[in-house]
């Protein structure tokens, strides 16, 4: 279904999806694929989303990406993202609980001083990160 009406028409702005159990990678790939125009793609609690549904997204007018809830979605995902969408500024990832430390630094790295940041909340990361890292004296 999602093919039949992103098909003809390659001229969106703005693609939202949540909670759509059923959409997996492919899904996202046909909805995005050729969106030359797209500025906002929402996927919230998308919970088949992974890595893979993010590779092909490359969107050169992307500026906002909300993949909230997309606990499936780890920082090579993020990465994939940030690289093939050079306008990116603004990311959405609250409750993307496999991401780890070097999803920062990709953001920091790819998105640099374009990043809007209005609220950061790095409570699963705070976690992840307090488990792995050693304690200095």
């Amino acid at each position: 279904m999602l093919a039949a009406l992103t098909a003809n028409n390659k001229r969106l702005e703005r693609i939202t999806l949540v909670e759509c159990p059923k959409v997996t990678d492919k899904g996202i790939r046909t909805v995005t694929s050729g969106q030359r125009n797209l500025l906002q793609l929402e996927l919230r609690a998308m919970y088949q989303l992974t890595d893979a549904g993010l590779t092909d997204v490359h969107c050169p007018l992307l500026h906002t990406v909300d993949i909230s809830g997309c606990a499936r979605v780890t920082s090579l995902g993020i990465r994939f993202l940030v690289q093939r969408n050079p306008n990116i500024h603004c990311l959405y990832l609250n409750h993307c609980r496999s991401l780890d430390d070097q999803a920062l630094y990709d953001i920091a790295y790819y998105v640099g001083e374009r990043l809007r940041v209005s609220t950061l909340r790095l409570s699963a990361l705070y976690r992840a990160l307090s488990t792995t890292c050693v304690e200095q004296p």
